[in-house]
């Protein structure tokens, strides 16, 4: 509804929006409901794939209730006091004395167009709006919208800007610092978080490259601290049953528990071992590491160093993408709203030319980077260059603030200096219109 007064925007299929919050809502409480009677029943077991289906299906139908029950709750009003945001969780009122100016949000994706409008305060902030929003660029309901709200702006407020500025993912106005932010930190934290480990594998690495059989392999060796404990003690055991879990696990029962109760083993090694089959099994630290058949020979998996350092070194370069983004939002926070900042494509070939020479390092020396005297001239002309790549990535991204004049040394404007007066043409009454020469090109003789 529109008014000289006052606007307000509402969804045009509130109605439907509210049905379908309803029916997903019921939905998703019957089928949360049913999964919790069944196996309080024992009818269904907590470890079945249909429980885990069930109790996905009903998150997914109680959050697109929630989805719908908050797009058709939401409303704008403008007034002359200001304006006014209800969503399904607050309800937030801004005088517009406080608005600096509107400001339209484009989102780009495969399927065509979006556009939300947003409004920036005159404090830096900026907030989206939950209407009015379009789905093309020449959305003449949109615009029509905006419009109305910028009219009440310059009536009852005093904008900051004259225009409307478009703002998208590339341009300075984008905002989305604080994800960048976010992410940066995880994933530095996950890379800290698994080069803290790294010891503790290659200590436990090093204790499996070298165990050796224990003296009496009548007896398996236990998992607690003796002496027989890091030794390998291989048994003869027998299959009783294999069970395939899927996602590529399975397990292997062996008659009496002997050498232990069962065996967590590969998916394709459940279906290489039946029922009766008589296998030799190593145990080490009371784990069974190695299961041999006649047919098929499983063995553990031990975790390596060298994989652990490239993963922690991969996700520290992987956090270098959104610290170049954070960065190039703080270059840009003198732009203006609808200005397009540079691409961080030149900060990511440095990531990628620090890879070349990080990753294989952790590969090689996992535990001691620094300690061969090679691994300290690889470690440092590998720095060198990401230093000039990363200079030359900073040189390559700068923002170039937009100078609305330019003045001469007298003053004057540039395009004034070249400026040519206007002269009369012979033959004729009217005057030539002046032209403008470029500084940089000169008439050829």
């Amino acid at each position: 509804m529109t008014t000289d007064q006052a606007v307000t925007f509402r969804p045009s299929s509130a109605r439907g929006l509210g049905v379908l919050a309803v029916f997903a809502g019921l939905a998703g409480a019957g089928a949360a409901a049913a999964v919790l009677l069944a196996v309080r029943a024992g009818v269904l077991p907590p470890d079945r794939p249909a429980a885990a289906l069930v109790a996905v299906l009903a998150l997914v139908l109680t959050a697109t209730a929630l989805g719908a029950l908050h797009g058709a709750v939401a409303r704008v009003r403008g007034d002359s006091d200001g304006l006014h945001v209800r969503t399904l969780l607050r309800r937030r009122s801004t005088a517009w004395a406080d608005v600096a100016y509107f400001y339209v949000r484009r989102y780009d994706h495969r399927h065509g167009t979006a556009l939300r409008l947003g409004v920036a305060l005159r404090d830096g902030r900026t907030r989206l709006l939950p209407m009015p929003y379009g789905a093309a660029l020449r959305d003449e309901r949109f615009e029509a919208r905006a419009e109305a709200l910028r009219a009440l702006h310059r009536r009852h407020g005093a904008p900051a800007v004259e225009h409307r500025p478009v703002v998208s993912h590339r341009t300075a106005g984008a905002g989305g610092w604080v994800l960048w932010l976010g992410l940066c930190v995880l994933l530095l934290g996950g890379s800290f978080a698994v080069a803290g480990t790294v010891s503790g594998t290659a200590v436990h690495e090093r204790a499996w490259q070298s165990a050796a059989a224990c003296p009496d392999d009548d007896e398996p060796a236990g998992a607690g601290g003796g002496p027989a404990a890091d030794c390998l003690t291989t048994v003869s055991a027998v299959v009783e049953r294999v069970v395939e879990e899927g996602r590529h696990r399975g397990r292997l029962h062996f008659a009496d528990d002997r050498p232990t109760a069962e065996a967590a083993v590969t998916e394709d090694a459940a279906r290489a071992f039946r029922p009766g089959d008589a296998v030799l099994v190593t145990v080490w630290r009371g784990r069974p590491m190695v299961v041999a058949g006649e047919h098929h020979v499983w063995r553990a998996h031990v975790p390596g160093t060298s994989a652990q350092a490239v993963v922690s070194g991969v996700l520290l370069l992987l956090a270098g993408y959104p610290g170049a983004r954070l960065l190039q939002h703080l270059r840009g926070r003198r732009l203006r709203p609808e200005e397009v900042l540079p691409s961080v494509l030149p900060f990511v070939g440095a990531l990628l030319g620090t890879a070349a020479w990080l990753l294989p390092l952790c590969y090689v020396h996992p535990t001691d980077p620094l300690g061969p005297p090679e691994a300290v001239a690889w470690a440092g002309m590998g720095t060198l260059a990401t230093l000039g790549l990363l200079a030359a990535a900073w040189r390559a991204t700068r923002v170039r603030e937009p100078r609305d004049d330019v003045a001469g040394p007298h003053g004057e404007d540039a395009a004034a200096q070249h400026e040519v007066p206007a002269r009369p043409v012979p033959g004729r009454d009217r005057v030539q219109p002046a032209r403008v020469r470029h500084p940089c090109r000169h008439r050829r003789r």
